[in-house]
């Protein structure tokens, strides 16, 4: 007797799926040799040899205010190297330390400010690779010779003009310290008479301002005592006052009298507040001049003017402007 084991228990049979590959498409494995190659090429050509211009920058001491130089020291040094393409990759992504420039004197004893070809190249050298090669070094050497300046004490002189909101007025500015010491060769020093200011960006002002100006150098080579100077805006609100005041009249023809119509106007001065119990009308002059024979139209109304005003006041306003006038003979 034969028994028939069936390992599918309820008689059913499973199935074996055959697996599914993933397959990679022509392109794409063309792109990824392209790029493997690409970047062997690369790391290959980085073991070759080439030549790179470079800016190396340039320090140098800060002189004092008695000292100076006839030129300004150059910002950098271009050099050509020739090294490993690693290596100036290297160099043009970390760059270089500066080279610092030192006050040294001369075999006659004289400063001057600068580096020998010698040591030029050393500091370069310090900062390349055993392999580097330097091409050429431009400028070679770098010699500035330092001169005592003379001095100079000159006025600054304020390039500002305050603007004010409406119904504000902006007072004479004052400014701490209102001279600076200039430092420069005697030839530069005769030609300045007074440091400029820079201008100070601001809107409408209603109070009061207190700030800074930066001076400007009118030169390179001229060294100031101090790079700006404090100042102090006063504002003050408008305000105005009235009072009447007689008319006067000028210019009046010999034998004759002329009376005005109306024989007094009304006059608004607009001031700054601070000044209110300063206006003195009687100190004031309100005047209508008769013109001259040839100089006489066919209008027979006079124009007011007022006179003696002080230098604070803003504007006025004389009501009415005009004046009518009647001529009499004068009794003798």
């Amino acid at each position: 007797m034969k028994l028939k084991l069936n390992p599918n228990r309820g008689g059913s049979q499973t199935k074996v799926q055959p697996s599914k590959r993933t397959k990679i498409s022509s392109p794409t494995i063309f792109v990824g040799f392209l790029i493997l190659s690409a970047i062997f090429w690369y790391i290959q050509s980085l073991q070759e040899t080439y030549s790179k211009r470079f800016l190396i920058p340039v320090v140098y001491e800060d002189l004092s205010g008695r000292h100076g130089l006839d030129q300004m020291p150059p910002q950098a040094v271009e050099v050509v190297i020739s090294d490993r393409g690693v290596h100036l990759f290297d160099y043009a992504v970390n760059g270089f330390r500066p080279i610092k420039l030192k006050v040294q004197n001369d075999a006659n004893g004289e400063p001057y400010l600068g580096i020998s070809r010698k040591d030029l190249l050393a500091a370069i050298s310090r900062q390349l690779s055993n392999r580097a090669q330097i091409s050429s070094v431009s400028p070679a050497e770098i010699y500035l010779p330092i001169f005592r300046r003379e001095e100079k004490k000159v006025p600054i002189q304020i390039d500002f003009e305050a603007n004010t909101s409406q119904g504000f007025i902006a007072s004479t500015p004052t400014i701490t310290p209102d001279s600076v010491m200039v430092y420069g060769s005697a030839n530069l020093l005769s030609g300045i008479h007074s440091i400029k200011t820079a201008q100070l960006p601001h809107e409408g002002l209603s109070e009061t301002y207190t700030g800074y100006l930066n001076l400007i150098s009118p030169s390179p080579a001229i060294k100031l005592s101090t790079s700006r100077t404090r100042i102090i805006i006063p504002i003050e609100e408008l305000t105005e006052r009235s009072f009447d005041m007689n008319v006067e009249v000028e210019g009046t023809p010999n034998g004759k009298e002329i009376l005005p119509l109306p024989a007094h106007a009304s006059v608004v001065l607009t001031l700054p507040g601070s000044k209110y119990n300063e206006v003195i009308p009687s100190s004031y002059r309100l005047i209508a001049t008769y013109p001259k024979e040839g100089a006489r139209s066919s209008e027979d109304q006079l124009q007011l003017t007022l006179r003696g005003l002080p230098d604070w006041v803003v504007r006025y306003t004389i009501s009415p402007s005009q004046v009518q006038y009647v001529i009499e003979q004068k009794a003798e």
